[in-house]
């Protein structure tokens, strides 16, 4: 509810891309991240209540894609 994801990630990767959208596809979010203990954290507490969707990259290939609820 407080607009805080957690993504546990498989393995520890540096320079991880983390694009966010909307349901329209508009973007919110684009940001290169070094991961730490294997963990993503995505903030959207500034963003209104609705559904997002969550990909990261990692060298130019998709490594994961969640759907985020911001109730």
């Amino acid at each position: 509810q407080d607009g805080i994801f957690k993504i546990q990630l498989l393995e520890d990767i540096s320079g991880v891309h983390i694009i966010v959208t909307d349901l329209t596809g508009r973007i919110v979010l684009n940001r290169t991240d070094n991961t730490l203990n294997f963990e993503v954290i995505v903030d959207l507490s500034n963003q209104p209540k609705g559904i997002y969707s969550i990909n990261l990259f990692s060298k130019g290939i998709q490594i994961t894609s969640k759907k985020a609820i911001r109730l």
